[in-house]
C-alpha cells in the first residue's frame, strides 16, 4: 500500500501543479485555494486510508464556546460516516478538520476533488464560523445536513 499511496500523490501533485511530491507525501503541508492542508498515511495503524489535514484556521476567541459547540455537534452528526472530524490542532489552536479517503477508492482526481471541496468548505467557515443567522441551514439547527463532509 505504501507505494500505491505514494504513487497516487505523485499523480496528484502532477495533476495539481504542485512540486515536490516526496515532501506531500511526507506530510508537508500545501495550499488548495489558499487553504493549507496536509496529507498523513499511516501505514502501521491504516494501511488502506489517507488521512487529509485542511486547516479552518482559529476561530476568534469571543465566539470559540459557541464555534466549538456547533462543530461537535457536526461530528455528533456525522459519526456513522466515519468520514470526517473536527479537531483542534494543540500546536496552533486552529479548527482542522480531518477527512480520510481509502486508497483503494482514491483517484488523483477523486483526491483534487475532495481537498478542493473541503477548501471551500474552510473558506466558507473562515467567512462566518457557521454562525450566519442569514444561513439557510445553521449547524445545530435541528438540520443533520448542516455541515457536509462529503
Amino acid at each position: 500500500m505504501q507505494q500505491a499511496y505514494r504513487g497516487l500523490v505523485k499523480n496528484f501533485c502532477a495533476l495539481a501543479s504542485l512540486d515536490d511530491a516526496h515532501a506531500i507525501a511526507e506530510g508537508c503541508s500545501f495550499c488548495v485555494d489558499d487553504i493549507e492542508c496536509a496529507l498523513i498515511y499511516l501505514d502501521h495503524l491504516s494501511p488502506d486510508i489517507i488521512h487529509c489535514y485542511i486547516d479552518f484556521g482559529l476561530p476568534p476567541e469571543e465566539l470559540c464556546a459557541e464555534i466549538f459547540r456547533r462543530l461537535l455537534n457536526a461530528n455528533y452528526l456525522q459519526l456513522a460516516s466515519g468520514s470526517a472530524a473536527f479537531t483542534v490542532s494543540p500546536e496552533t489552536g486552529h479548527v482542522v478538520l480531518i477527512s480520510t479517503l481509502r486508497i483503494a477508492d482514491a483517484s488523483p482526481e477523486t483526491l483534487a476533488d475532495l481537498l478542493s471541496y473541503h477548501a471551500q468548505q474552510a473558506l466558507e467557515w473562515r467567512r462566518n464560523y457557521y454562525l450566519d443567522p442569514i444561513d439557510d441551514h445553521p449547524p445545530g439547527a435541528g438540520d443533520d445536513a448542516a455541515i457536509r463532509f462529503a
